[in-house]
């Protein structure tokens, strides 16, 4: 905690004292200990993990009409907000957060329920559990009973530590990189990178539930989750948008000339391509949070790009303001709407590509007004240094990560 709060400036710290009520003052080293006293809170856990889902959660949803933007997706976290992405969507749609939690007595009945279901003895059910152990002090509990454990015998754990029921094989494909290399490739705007759906056409709806899939009323297929080596060897379908060419990937702009369901896939080409390895990884990948403030259908549009315009200012030439139908972002104001380049430069506008390298990200500056919430204004550096505020980059680069998956045998272990 101490780490966290020694990043914050003195203006967000006294924040935290009026909004909390602190006594102590900001120099005294009992603030953060006060600090962390008044964000505990109670819950309800469990200890097989069995009611997970119960937990005191926050869920953040857009409202609104941008609800198709990949950065407004509904999330859900543990903590008492969630961090969700500013963009162009949230801005201009708004996000809405709200709190989900069961009472005390629920919570103890939950815990009641749990105990019962688990079909062992109380000494056993203490002393005993189906463990996924990477070294002999980090273990995952999985919830399991023994005979289930020991016939299961193995369990994928992915790089954002869940748990994968799926084979070694499978496993280890999970290879990749958290961040793209430059290269043009087809994506998805609903899915992560290598994960596409396994869908069936040949099924009843019946039969689809049975087997714990989903089944989708508007084009009456069932969606199995399962990876693409189980999927093929229960004879299903599997799509992923990586799989398509540019040019079928390009057709899928339009629903009915995509050969896969744009609708379950939203299939696009990016300019941003899967690294191929961890020295491509390690030396290429990265993003750019300039593509944060891209709506939607600007981030499928072939130009690639955003029409910027200035904004106007208040009287106290401080804060800047989007005229109607204008989006702010930290570089000026951009259109809600799909805008192209000549069209850009007919409305006297400029035109920014979106950058697919670290150089092209922080190639543009502006300043940064700290006392307006941090607000980003185009002043010059002479007007910005007046003020006592800073010249920083508008945009941010942030380097990719070689990740890996680990099989790893489960076993019924001691405690």
């Amino acid at each position: 905690v101490k780490c966290v709060v020694n990043k914050f400036d003195k203006y967000e710290l006294s924040y935290f004292q009026d909004y909390f009520n602190l006594t102590t003052s900001l120099n005294n080293t009992q603030f953060v200990d006060e600090l962390f006293e008044k964000l505990q809170t109670n819950d309800c856990i469990s200890r097989t993990g069995a009611i997970e889902t119960y937990r005191k959660r926050t869920v953040a949803k857009s409202f609104g009409l941008c609800t198709s933007s990949p950065d407004c997706r509904e999330t859900q976290c543990l903590s008492s907000t969630c961090k969700t992405l500013t963009s162009s969507c949230t801005d201009t749609c708004g996000l809405g957060q709200n709190a989900v939690f069961i009472d005390e007595d629920e919570c103890n009945q939950l815990t009641v329920n749990e105990k019962s279901q688990l079909k062992c003895t109380d000494n056993e059910c203490n002393d005993y559990f189906c463990a996924a152990c990477t070294s002999e002090a980090d273990c995952y509990e999985i919830n399991l009973s023994e005979n289930e454990c020991l016939q299961i015998q193995s369990v994928c754990i992915l790089p954002d530590k869940s748990i994968k029921f799926i084979s070694k094989d499978e496993c280890e494909k999970y290879k990749f990189c958290t961040k793209r290399c430059a290269g043009k490739s087809c994506q998805s705007t609903i899915h992560l990178d290598h994960v596409g759906i396994c869908i069936s056409n040949k099924i009843s709806q019946s039969k689809c539930l049975k087997n714990n899939a989903q089944w989708n009323n508007d084009l009456n297929i069932c969606i199995f989750p399962f990876g693409k080596d189980q999927c093929l060897e229960s004879d299903y379908e599997y799509q992923i948008c990586e799989d398509l060419s540019i040019d079928e990937c390009k057709s899928c702009q339009s629903l009915n000339e995509c050969k896969y369901e744009q609708n379950l896939l939203g299939c696009y080409v990016s300019l941003m391509k899967s690294c191929e390895s961890k020295e491509e990884c390690e030396y290429e990948s990265g993003s750019c949070d300039d593509r944060l403030w891209v709506n939607f259908e600007t981030l499928v549009n072939p130009s690639y790009g955003v029409c910027i315009f200035t904004p106007t200012y208040t009287f106290s030439q401080e804060l800047p303001i989007c005229e109607l139908g204008l989006a702010k972002i930290p570089s000026g104001c951009f259109s809600v709407d799909p805008i192209s380049e000549s069209d850009c430069n007919e409305q006297e506008g400029v035109w920014r590509n979106l950058a697919i390298n670290e150089k092209q990200c922080i190639s543009s500056i502006g300043c940064k007004e700290k006392l307006l919430i941090r607000e980003t204004s185009q002043k010059n550096e002479n007007e910005c240094n007046d003020c006592a505020n800073t010249i920083e980059n508008y945009f941010f680069w942030t380097k990719g990560q070689w990740v890996t998956s680990q099989s790893v045998d489960l076993k019924w272990k001691k405690r």
